[in-house]
């Protein structure tokens, strides 16, 4: 069954408009945890950013999912592009998995 999206307008302009704002555990700020193209699961700041490496895109099952870009990738014009919460957070090394 082909659904389409409550409130289209919303969710072009922002992707992650129905997707749960968590706060994060050590600096409150807003976060979403988003499944990546891995299978693993990010927290990623939930407003885009003009230099951000990651980006959204749907998984074989219509799902959204994050994508990092890879060093020399150039999405297309108009792609919002997000940061890893990782990259926002000044407490990221407390929650890093240690080798």
């Amino acid at each position: 069954m082909n659904q389409q999206p409550l409130f289209p307008d919303l969710l072009a302009a922002d992707p992650l408009a129905t997707h749960r704002r968590v706060p994060c555990r050590a600096c409150q700020a807003p976060m979403i945890w988003l499944p990546t193209t891995h299978g693993r699961t990010m927290p990623l700041d939930p407003a885009p950013v003009p230099n951000g490496n990651v980006v959204l895109v749907r998984d074989g099952n219509g799902l959204l999912v994050a994508e990092y870009l890879r060093r020399n990738d150039v999405p297309a014009a108009g792609t919002l592009r997000y940061q890893s919460h990782f990259a926002s957070c000044e407490f990221a090394d407390d929650f890093r998995r240690k080798p």
